[in-house]
């Protein structure tokens, strides 16, 4: 399939999981990207998702993705092209105010850097 004819499913209204998953995207000149995904929750079903949409843009991405852990710690911390976080932040405004729990996430972010 060309990238033109891609298009439709990519950027649909309404984008179709099933659609996606059949695209074959044509490498141009591809470059590796490596995202470190620090979570708290399940990432897996957005992985194939956004693959489709990283190949379009002539990326490969490779998903290395944290243990799930409420606490941020960074262990194993390996370079990366992105550092992402998968928060559910309910989980922790449930225990703290939102902006205590913003001073911790900056105070992460701090050390993630």
């Amino acid at each position: 399939m060309q990238r033109f004819d891609l298009q439709p499913r990519l950027f649909s209204e309404k984008v179709n999981r099933l659609k996606l998953l059949g695209c074959q995207i044509p490498a141009l000149q591809n470059k590796t990207k490596t995202i470190n995904v620090w979570r708290n929750h399940a990432f897996e079903p957005i992985i194939s998702l956004a693959t489709p949409f990283l190949n379009y843009a002539s990326l490969t991405p490779v998903f290395r993705l944290s243990d799930y852990d409420d606490t941020l710690p960074f262990v194993d911390v390996e370079p990366a092209d992105v550092e992402l976080l998968w928060l559910d932040s309910r989980r922790y405004l449930q225990q703290t105010s939102i902006q205590e729990w913003l001073s911790w996430l900056l105070e992460r972010l701090t050390v993630l850097r």
